[in-house]
């Protein structure tokens, strides 16, 4: 129960609180919106690549596309361009940005890009299509060494590897030949090969080298702790979607890790789905991906989707190092490399149902009808709409904000913290402690409100309690 932490809010406040139909109803429906995206694209995709002609289409698509975010990419480069499409500000020290701010998302595009044109070029039947997708492909994978991202070039040499093993295996149409010469697909397997080799050199001439003398807070790994903290608060259930925020508070404190990032994710797949729903129903969701995946891959008929599984494993062993599907961009492409993985019509075991007749208007209409219902909600009252309202507020009417955030996210322990902060800043002594124990109650390793407690227990002379407070505070950080 989290009574105990709305009670002394004001009327006002009060009256924004939501009966509990999740651990956190606006994030929740920032998710389900994030989701539903993604479930249209894939049954959209997936409903029409079981014709040949409409998913050699869609291939095409995925190639200009490829080339057009690499070109838009060195273009800003070759401009001397100092914000994405002169607007956005960018760092631009790496050798290639945008039209992605950040670098490693868009080595995860480039990359996906590139296997999928890759695999694409070893079945093509016509010369210069399979030319132009293979160009296009090793142009995309040369992009995410380009973007100087880490995760990126590791999770390409994995998916790399991958798309050599199952290039022999892939045939869109198992009754009929390769389309490609022996000798021609030699070829095409030995310059793969070589990509790879050359992405192993790069990691361990350039970046193995350079990982004994970083320090682990100066890396992502350093948000690892907080995160593992709130997992141990919260293990049973989990601290609810994008929870994350509770135990880095980086986005609103300002405390940043010595490379000035911020973050409001743990930066791992696994890791946030147990943050977010705990170690039992995390178990369950990774048991269920796995038993249908092993089960999607052990009928000899999977063979029609080895192009597509390259870029998918890419995208998962990114998101180890750098939780990318969290954003809308990553979920689509998720979506895409999914739906490709359906198999055609001669070869229907695993297949979803084909949509038609009146399904094709019931489901959108549902679905607009969720987006509208969700969409006020997601606009005003999820922690990133109350970030940018603290962010343009101060004092009084930045603490009505916090009561607000309160309210709508009653188990955050930062927003009962930053009640604490106004309190403090009204000489209000007693509120001050209330609200930073309300806080620790929520989440006990939030060290700014041990630190904010002390202040109170401090300024009340009660210095044993302060000085204990402290060293929580300490041990927290």
């Amino acid at each position: 129960r989290i009574d105990f932490v709305t009670e002394p809010l004001p009327p006002a406040a009060q009256a924004l609180i939501r009966p509990v139909l999740s651990i956190d109803p606006p994030q929740t429906a920032a998710a389900l919106l994030r989701l539903l995206c993604a479930l249209a694209v894939f049954l959209v995709i997936a409903d029409r690549v079981r014709h040949h002609r409409e998913r050699a289409l869609l291939f095409r698509l995925v190639g200009v596309g490829g080339a057009l975010l690499l070109l838009t990419a060195v273009g800003h480069r070759f401009l001397h361009l100092q914000r994405i499409y002169g607007l956005f500000p960018v760092d631009t020290s790496t050798p290639i940005y945008g039209p992605l701010v950040n670098p490693n998302h868009l080595a995860r595009a480039l990359g996906v890009f590139a296997l999928l044109c890759m695999g694409r070029a070893f079945w093509v039947r016509a010369r210069v299509e399979a030319a132009l997708f293979f160009s296009t492909g090793i142009g995309c994978a040369i992009g995410v060494v380009l973007t100087e991202s880490r995760g990126g070039l590791l999770a390409l040499m994995i998916g790399g590897g991958l798309l050599l093993l199952s290039l022999p295996l892939f045939n869109e149409r198992p009754s009929q030949s390769p389309p490609r010469s022996k000798g021609t697909r030699l070829i095409i397997w030995a310059v793969a090969a070589l990509g790879v080799a050359v992405g192993i050199f790069l990691f361990a001439t350039v970046i193995a080298p350079e990982l004994p003398s970083i320090s682990i807070e100066r890396t992502k790994l350093g948000i690892y702790r907080p995160a593992l903290g709130l997992l141990s608060d919260y293990w049973v259930v989990g601290a609810g979607n994008d929870a994350f925020r509770s135990a880095f508070t980086a986005t609103l404190l300002d405390i940043q890790l010595p490379n000035h990032g911020t973050y409001t994710h743990a930066e791992n797949l696994l890791v946030q789905l147990f943050v977010d729903h705990g170690v039992g129903m995390g178990t369950l969701l990774l048991l269920a991906a796995v038993v249908v995946s092993w089960r999607q891959l052990r009928d000899p008929r999977a063979k029609a989707c080895a192009v597509a599984l390259p870029a998918l494993v890419f995208l998962l062993v990114g998101d180890l190092v750098d939780f990318a599907m969290h954003a809308t961009f990553g979920l689509l492409l998720a979506a895409l490399c999914l739906a490709l993985c359906v198999p055609h019509d001669d070869l229907p075991r695993w297949s979803p149902p084909r949509l038609k007749g009146r399904a094709l208007i019931a489901l959108p209409a549902f679905m607009a009808a969720v987006v509208l219902w969700l969409s006020p909600v997601v606009w005003s009252e999820t922690h990133y709409a109350f970030e940018q309202a603290l962010a343009s507020t101060q004092g009084k009417a930045q603490a009505a904000v916090f009561e607000r955030a309160v309210a709508r996210h009653p188990h955050t322990g930062y927003y009962a913290y930053g009640l604490a902060v106004a309190a403090r800043h009204r000489r209000d002594k007693k509120a001050a402690l209330a609200w930073a124990n309300r806080a620790l109650v929520l989440n006990p390793a939030l060290h700014p409100a041990h630190l904010e407690a002390a202040r109170a227990l401090a300024s009340d002379g009660r210095l044993d309690q302060a000085l204990l407070e402290y060293r929580f505070a300490w041990d927290a950080f």
